[in-house]
């Protein structure tokens, strides 16, 4: 008796021709039901133990700017060069995003990116950022950066000539993230009068006059400047920036690496989505055949009603992506 009655949960019911206990209007709903439960439990498990979800990823930071420099190469412009002084402001624009918990360009407290740029001891006329998190691999981010207007016009931006990268892990808002921080650069030529210009995705160029005074770093005449961008510039009590010798900065965690076993939650929920998906599409398929067999026949525009509404949300859970940009 046990065993028929479970069988109900699956196929249609043998006297009254019911649909699967799965499948009927109530099952749907307890379906909705268990993944709302499942997306709660993982807001409270991420608030009992933060730093536990999230997505932890190595990232070679030249792997980004060599795909960024392929991009480039496509339009007929000429590659950026990687820039160690705007690798510090990334580094410094990426911890200061932990140390704050935001995701913006502009931190809580009034830091702008032009204030880490600057205060990395690169001096520039134009400058330009671009943010990713949670991308698991370097293609993906620039993919993303590729496909938002914005984001590509800063990649694509013939004006700049340098750039820099890093990619850093922390936890933001309670989970463990993976941030890729892109600044982009070009040094103002030797004259007086040159413009300084800045961009950051969804945002207008601004022109500006004092854009050093703003950081209130002391003004360097060109003439005093080496070849190397950062050879002779120092910020006070910073070990990140130009050593005395004129050695460009290091940053031996430029390059992410996993610093913990995470639990991903979103693959938990796509996991979890295509399951669902898959079961009722196999028990709707099940239902069409069986009730075919028992010469009993439901209008089929609701099997491909549903199917279809199935196949739509399976066509969402796989263009879901957990890396956003900015």
């Amino acid at each position: 008796m046990k065993l028929r009655r479970l069988k109900h949960f699956f196929i249609p019911h043998t006297d009254t021709h019911a649909k699967a206990h799965l499948i009927s209007p109530v099952g749907i709903f307890v379906w909705v039901a268990l993944f709302i439960i499942l997306q709660v439990s993982m807001n409270l498990f991420n608030t009992i133990r933060p730093g536990v979800l999230g997505v932890s990823a190595t990232i070679d930071y030249k792997e980004v700017i060599r795909l960024v420099n392929v991009e480039r190469e496509k339009k007929g412009l000429t590659s950026l060069t990687e820039n160690p002084n705007l690798n510090v402001a990334a580094y410094k624009k990426g911890q200061n995003m932990f140390e704050e918990q935001y995701w913006a360009h502009y931190s809580p407290s009034g830091k702008d990116p032009w204030g880490f740029i600057t205060g990395a001891g690169y001096k520039y006329s134009y400058a330009g950022e671009n943010l990713a998190r949670n991308f698991t691999n370097a293609n993906d981010a620039v993919v993303a950066w590729m496909n938002s207007p914005t984001h590509r016009d800063n990649i694509l931006n013939n004006k700049y000539k340098d750039i820099g990268i890093s990619v850093v892990q922390g936890t933001l808002n309670g989970e463990q993230t993976t941030i890729i921080v892109q600044e982009f650069g070009t040094q103002p030529s030797y004259t007086a009068s040159n413009p300084f210009s800045r961009l950051i995705a969804d945002e207008e160029e601004v022109d500006v006059s004092s854009v050093l005074a703003e950081a209130q770093i002391e003004t360097v005449q060109a003439s005093d400047l080496d070849a190397t961008p950062a050879a002779g510039i120092k910020i006070p009590d910073d070990p990140f920036l130009t050593s005395p010798t004129g050695v460009s900065p290091t940053l031996p965690s430029i390059i992410a690496e996993p610093t913990k076993t995470t639990i991903n939650p979103f693959i938990i929920y796509r996991a979890v989505g295509f399951g669902i998906v898959a079961t009722l599409a196999v028990l709707l398929f099940v239902d069409l055949v069986i009730m075919r067999r028992r010469g009993i026949f439901r209008p089929v525009g609701h099997h491909v009603a549903h199917l279809a509404l199935l196949g739509v949300a399976a066509s969402s859970l796989a263009q879901m992506s957990q890396g956003k940009i900015l």
